[in-house]
C-alpha cells in the first residue's frame, strides 16, 4: 500500500484542466517539518505537488485558494524529469489521486490570531467566600 496523509497550506491557487474528458486539478502545499534545523534553528518545509481527478477536483477548484490550511490523503509519487531550461535533473515529490479535506481558510486564521491576540489574560482567582476555608488540592488519588 502507498499513501500519504500530509497537512498544510495550499501555496498556489488550484490549477484545473481537462485530460480526456476528466478534470484534473493540480496545485502545491506546503507543509512544515516537525524539527529545526541543527544549523539555522528554522523549520524546514516541504512542498508536494497534488494532482486530484473528477469530484475531487471540481471541490479543489471551487473551495481552496492560496494560504487555506488542507489535510490531503493520496498516492505518493517520486518522479525524475530533464528540465528543459537547464538540462538537469529534477526529482518532483508528488500525491496523486487525492482526498481533501479543508481545515482553516487564510481568513479564519487569521481572526482565530487576532482573537488571541487580543484576549485578555486569564483571569485572577476569585477570593474565597466569606465562611469558607480555601482547600489545597493536589492531583494525587487518595487510593
Amino acid at each position: 500500500m502507498n499513501k500519504i496523509n500530509v497537512i498544510g497550506r495550499v501555496s498556489q491557487d488550484v490549477e484545473v484542466r481537462d485530460i480526456n474528458g476528466r478534470n484534473c486539478a493540480n496545485f502545491n502545499v506546503a507543509s512544515q517539518n516537525k524539527y529545526k534545523d541543527r544549523n539555522t534553528n528554522q523549520y524546514g518545509t516541504n512542498f508536494y505537488r497534488v494532482t486530484a481527478w473528477g469530484q475531487a477536483a471540481d471541490t479543489a477548484s471551487r473551495f481552496l485558494r492560496k494560504g487555506h490550511r488542507v489535510g490531503i490523503v493520496g498516492d505518493l509519487v517520486i518522479r525524475d524529469y530533464i528540465g528543459t531550461q537547464d538540462g538537469a535533473k529534477h526529482t518532483v515529490v508528488e500525491i496523486n489521486n487525492a482526498e481533501i479535506d479543508l481545515i482553516e481558510t487564510k481568513a479564519e486564521a487569521e481572526a482565530k490570531a487576532n482573537a488571541q491576540a487580543a484576549a485578555p489574560a486569564a483571569p485572577a482567582p476569585a477570593a474565597v467566600p466569606q465562611g469558607f476555608t480555601q482547600v489545597e488540592t493536589s492531583d494525587d488519588l487518595p487510593f
